[in-house]
C-alpha cells in the first residue's frame, strides 16, 4: 500500500523523495569536503527536503534553523538559540553532569535542561542582550563544543534572506562569516527563495558572506524522472501504470512544479480507478480553487499595469521579446515601461527567465488564474 504521506505538501522523506540524484550527490560531497553550500530556487521546489536528505546521508548531528517569517531581531535570535540547543543535545547526551560541564565551558551562555519531545534537551540562553555578540558567541561556543568532543556538525539555515529585513541582519552575516572561515567542525548549508535578496547577501563584494558558498540552483524535476516515480506507485495502487497522455496532462497543468505535482497526485491517488485526463483536469481545477487566495495575496502589491503585464505573459507561452511592438500594445505600456515592470516581477520571483530566454510565471496556479 502507498504511504499516506507520499504525495503531500510538506517535507519529502523516505519513498516520497523523488530523484534530485545529482544535487544530492553534490551536496553530500560538499559536506564531506567541508564546503559550505547555498541552495537557491523559488519557494516550494524541495530545497528543504533536499538538504535534510543530504544531512541524513552524512550521519552528522545538525541544527535546522528556519527563518521563514522571522521578521525581527527577537525571532531570529530565538530561532538560532533554539537550534543550537537542539544541536548541543545531539552532540552531548543531556544530563546533569553534562549540564555542569557545559556551564563551565560556555561562559557567555546560560544552560538548562528541559523535557522535550524525545527526552531531555539543553536550552541555551544569552546572559546579556547584545544580539551581535550573542549570535557570534553562540556559534563560537558550538564550535568549541564540537572541537572538545572531536565531532563535526551541520548548521542548516533555511530562508536565509529573511535576515535582511531585520535590524541585526548585518551582524548575523558578520557572525556567520567569522565562524565559517575559522571552523573545521561546522558545515553551513543555506537555502533561500528570493534570488534578488540572496544576490545581495552572497554576490555583493561589500557584504560578509560574499563568495562564501558553493551556489546550487535547484530546478524542476524532469518529465522522465517524474514518470518513473509516479508509475512506481501507480502499479502498486492500480496494478498498472498511468498512460502517457494522462501523465502529460499532469505535467502540463503543474508545469512540473514540485509542490503542485504533489498536491495534484495526492488527489489522483485517492481515486478508486486509474485516473483519466478528465480526472486530472477536475482535480487541477480543485487545486487552483484551493490555492487561489494564497496566490492572490502574493500579487496584492502590484500596480494595475504590472498585473495586466502578468496576465499577458500568461497568455503568451514561450514569450521571449516582451518589448516587441505586438506585445507592448496589449498592455498599453511603452517598451521602457514594460522593461521596468518585468524587472519588478523578476525581483519578486513572480516570473523567471529560463536558459532558453523564455519568460514564464513561476507559480502555475498564478499562471492559471492570470489566463
Amino acid at each position: 500500500m502507498v504511504e499516506k504521506k507520499l504525495f503531500n505538501r510538506g517535507i519529502a522523506s523516505g519513498e516520497a523523495f523523488c530523484n534530485r540524484t545529482e544535487e544530492l550527490e553534490r551536496l553530500v560531497k560538499n559536506i564531506d569536503k567541508l564546503t559550505h553550500s547555498l541552495l537557491v530556487s523559488p519557494r516550494r521546489y524541495g530545497k528543504t527536503s533536499l538538504a535534510l536528505r543530504a544531512i541524513a546521508r552524512s550521519g552528522l548531528p545538525y541544527a535546522h534553523i528556519d527563518l521563514f517569517m522571522k521578521c525581527d531581531a527577537t525571532s531570529v535570535v530565538a530561532e538560532f538559540f533554539q537550534g543550537m540547543g537542539s544541536l548541543t543535545s545531539k552532540i552531548i547526551k543531556p544530563n546533569e553532569l553534562a549540564l555542569r560541564k557545559l556551564e563551565s565551558l560556555l561562559k557567555n551562555l546560560s544552560v538548562s535542561l528541559s523535557l522535550g519531545e524525545f527526552g531531555f534537551e539543553f536550552n541555551l540562553t544569552p546572559k546579556n542582550i547584545d544580539s551581535q555578540k550573542n549570535i557570534k558567541s553562540l556559534l563560537i561556543s558550538i564550535d568549541e563544543i564540537l572541537l572538545k568532543n572531536k565531532k563535526q556538525a551541520i548548521i542548516f539555515i533555511d530562508e536565509i534572506q529573511a535576515i535582511i529585513g531585520t535590524e541585526i541582519g548585518d551582524e548575523v552575516e558578520s557572525a556567520l562569516r567569522f565562524v565559517a572561515q575559522k571552523t573545521n567542525n561546522i558545515i553551513f548549508i543555506f537555502s533561500g527563495s528570493s534570488r534578488h535578496l540572496l544576490g545581495k547577501i552572497f554576490d555583493d563584494r561589500s557584504r560578509p558572506l560574499y563568495k562564501l558558498c558553493h551556489k546550487m540552483a535547484i530546478h524542476r524535476i524532469s518529465v522522465d524522472h517524474y514518470k518513473t516515480f509516479i508509475n512506481k506507485f501507480a502499479k502498486i495502487v492500480w496494478k498498472q501504470p498511468i498512460s502517457d497522455s494522462v501523465l502529460d496532462e499532469i505535467f502540463s497543468c503543474t508545469q512540473l512544479h514540485t509542490y503542485y505535482i504533489n498536491i495534484l497526485c495526492g488527489y489522483l491517488f485517492e481515486l478508486d480507478n486509474l485516473p483519466t485526463e478528465g480526472d486530472v483536469i477536475t482535480c487541477w481545477k480543485r487545486v487552483c480553487s484551493e490555492e487561489q487566495s494564497s496566490v492572490a495575496k502574493e500579487i496584492e502589491f502590484l500596480t494595475l499595469k504590472q498585473k495586466q503585464l502578468l496576465n499577458e505573459i500568461a497568455k503568451h507561452p514561450g514569450l521571449k521579446e516582451p518589448t516587441a511592438k505586438s506585445f507592448v500594445k496589449n498592455v498599453n505600456l511603452t517598451p521602457k515601461g514594460v522593461s521596468g515592470a518585468i524587472d519588478v516581477l523578476l525581483k519578486h520571483d513572480l516570473i523567471e527567465k529560463l536558459e532558453t530566454g523564455v519568460i514564464r510565471i513561476v507559480d502555475p496556479v498564478l499562471d492559471y488564474w492570470s489566463k
